[in-house]
C-alpha cells in the first residue's frame, strides 16, 4: 500500500489556469500527482541507462532558494 502524505501548495493563478485548462474531469490534485510522477519517472531514466552503459551522468540541480529560510514560523521554540 502507498502512504500518502496531504500537503497544501500554493500556485500562481497563471498555473493553475494552464492546469485546469488541460485536466478536464480529473480532479487537480489528482492531475498535478500525475505530473509529478512522470517528471521523476523521467528524471530516473537516464540514471538507469548510464549504470547499465558503465557511464556516469551527472544530474543538474538548482541550489536551494535561500528565501526559504525567511519563511520559517516565528513562534519561539523553547524546551
Amino acid at each position: 500500500m502507498t502512504k500518502i502524505n496531504s500537503v497544501g501548495i500554493s500556485l500562481p493563478t497563471e498555473i493553475i489556469s494552464k492546469i485546469d485548462a488541460e485536466r478536464g474531469d480529473i480532479p487537480r490534485s489528482r492531475y498535478i500527482l500525475r505530473v509529478l510522477q512522470n517528471t521523476y519517472s523521467k528524471m530516473r531514466k537516464p540514471k538507469e541507462e548510464g549504470r547499465r552503459n558503465g557511464t556516469t551522468i551527472k544530474n543538474s540541480q538548482d541550489s536551494p532558494d535561500r528565501r526559504l529560510e525567511t519563511l520559517q514560523s516565528s513562534e519561539s521554540r523553547g524546551p
